[in-house]
């Protein structure tokens, strides 16, 4: 019979082994909890970069729809510049940065399904700026039909009819590709450099502000689109003086047609051959012509 001091009483667990069951337990449980907020964090950084992207890429498409149908009338000569209210205008408080107002007269605008007639046409506006939390809000602004006389002053908050189209950007330009092939971060239709001019394409660029693991704004990853302006400025005064042309032409051709020819006048009066001071193989090489390419008249040949 074993001594009393060495018996153990039943199967439980020792409580160094309890211990190690609870210690054990809790590692798991840690690397389950940091790998679950490790994941939880990642998923959240994608949702929102997923977020940014989508709206990067609807701000693009916004502006690539207005300037698409962006349309220029060119100033007639004589006109006051005040009253011609077409414009394309890109404003820059510096080179590097690129443009930050834009404002352009569009064919995109879709006009209201309403008993009143609305013209396609609209004036549009874009403005970036920046905003008390240091970041840079951008709105657009649509007025629709043209205005009585040149404005180039561009709607800044609600009460102007801008409203925000994205904030939060750490970035925003613009750049105008001229005729002359560079890439110029201004461009005015409405003064002599760029008159009667629209650009051939326009660059845009923006990028979001992140904050970093110190709290601090950061520039996020940049997204650029460049939109091609398919329409061409229309110089009316000139297409109407070459109609005009075009109509003078017709009409004297249409003249020179009806009128009777040589062979015709020879015919009813042959004596004329002889008083035309006119080489015989010559007359004869003209003889389908109008009688005034010798000189005579309707009434010479009555």
């Amino acid at each position: 019979m074993s001594p009393a001091g060495t018996q153990r009483g039943g199967a439980g667990f020792t409580l160094i082994e309890l211990m190690a069951v609870v210690l054990l337990t809790g590692i798991v449980l840690g690397a389950a909890a940091d790998s679950y907020l490790d994941l939880s964090g990642a998923s959240r950084v994608a949702v929102e970069r997923s977020r940014e992207a989508r709206e990067a890429v609807g701000v693009l498409d916004r502006m690539a729809r207005d300037l698409e149908g962006a349309v220029l009338l060119v100033k007639p000569g004589e006109l006051d510049p005040l009253a011609h209210p077409w414009l394309f205008v890109a404003e820059a408080d510096s080179e590097a940065e690129g443009a930050r107002r834009l404002k352009f007269v569009t064919r995109s605008h879709r006009p209201r399904a309403t008993d009143a007639r609305e013209s396609d046409l609209a004036v549009v506006s874009f403005v970036a700026e920046p905003d008390d939390a240091g970041t840079l809000v951008l709105r657009r602004a649509l007025a629709p039909g043209l205005p009585e006389e040149l404005d180039r002053s561009f709607p800044r908050d609600e009460r102007d009819g801008a409203d925000v189209l994205a904030d939060g950007l750490a970035r925003f330009g613009m750049r105008c590709l001229t005729e002359e092939g560079e890439w110029a971060a201004s461009f005015d239709s409405t003064t002599l450099v760029h008159s009667g001019q629209l650009p051939l394409a326009v660059e845009i660029e923006l990028a979001f502000a992140r904050a970093d693991e110190d709290g601090a704004l950061v520039e996020g990853p940049l997204y650029a689109r460049q939109v091609r302006l398919p329409l061409r400025p229309l110089d009316l005064e000139a297409e109407l003086g070459s109609a005009e042309d075009e109509l003078a032409q017709e009409d004297e051709e249409d003249d020179a047609e009806g009128s009777m020819t040589v062979q015709e006048c020879l015919a009813k009066h042959p004596e004329i051959a002889a008083q035309l001071d006119v080489p015989p193989e010559v007359l004869d090489s003209i003889r389908g012509q109008p009688i005034s390419a010798v000189g005579l008249s309707e009434e010479d040949c009555e």
